[in-house]
């Protein structure tokens, strides 16, 4: 499983850069994050390119929704 948001912390980006790269708010991004809310599956493939996610790795970063908290 890749956890969003630490991703994108390592690379540095905000959740307004995130936010902007895929037309939505960064509150919508810290939602999603937070797992509040699930993406559309076409906004967490944006999602996941905007992140450098390689082809391989999809499976795993969409996995982060489907994963419980314990």
């Amino acid at each position: 499983m890749i956890d969003p948001k630490q991703l994108r912390a390592a690379l540095g980006m905000t959740l307004a850069q995130v936010g902007s790269e895929l037309g939505v708010s960064h509150s919508t991004v810290s939602g999603w994050e937070s797992r509040r809310r699930t993406p559309a599956a076409d906004q967490a493939l944006k999602w996941a390119r905007a992140l450098g996610v390689p082809d391989a790795k999809l499976g795993a970063f969409l996995a982060w929704w489907g994963e419980s908290d314990g």
